[in-house]
């Protein structure tokens, strides 16, 4: 009886863990599709709200709607606003880590020549040149932002005029 009931136990407990495995699998996908689909509904109901002048709840149904019949155009479209972004947004943070890192070497070089000591001059060229940084960042993020916004308002253009059509 032990030998059967250690194979039993053995058995159940591979048979819990792969469901298990499973379940957290389809919950991870289910959670994915959720985002997927809510994000596109959100993307819709943005113009809706701002550009048809629709109430909350109308727009909803009208972006459920629309990402239903423009699923695949969505994702694709998202995909493009978000390689472009990241693709610019890296080589942004390249030049301005070269264009930024020269002057930093050359301000942070007096601080360690001879062992450590503090140079102000130094100290302040270097806070100013962060606060650059953190400013261009900034910038390069705005003009994504307007990029993205008004690439998603002439898709939203777009499909609007074929729906009226």
């Amino acid at each position: 009886y032990f030998a059967i009931f250690t194979v039993l136990t053995i058995v159940f407990v591979l048979i819990s863990k792969v469901l298990m495995y499973v379940f957290f699998a389809l919950a991870i996908i289910s959670f994915i599709v959720l985002v997927v689909i809510l994000t596109m509904v959100e993307i819709y109901a943005e113009r809706l709200i701002v550009l048809k002048n629709m109430g909350p709840w109308e727009a909803w149904k009208k972006a459920l709607s629309l990402s239903k019949g423009n699923f695949l155009n969505t994702v694709v479209m998202g995909l493009i606003n978000s390689m472009l972004g990241c693709a610019i947004s890296c080589v942004g943070s390249l030049a301005l880590i070269i264009v930024l890192a020269i002057p930093g070497v050359i301000l942070a070089l007096p601080m360690f020549a001879n062992g450590f000591h503090f140079v102000w001059i130094s100290a302040i060229g270097l806070f100013i040149l962060f606060l650059l940084g953190i400013y261009a960042n900034l910038l390069f993020r705005a003009v994504l932002v307007v990029f993205n916004t008004g690439n998603w308002n002439l898709f939203f253009k777009q499909i609007d005029d074929e729906k009226l059509s």
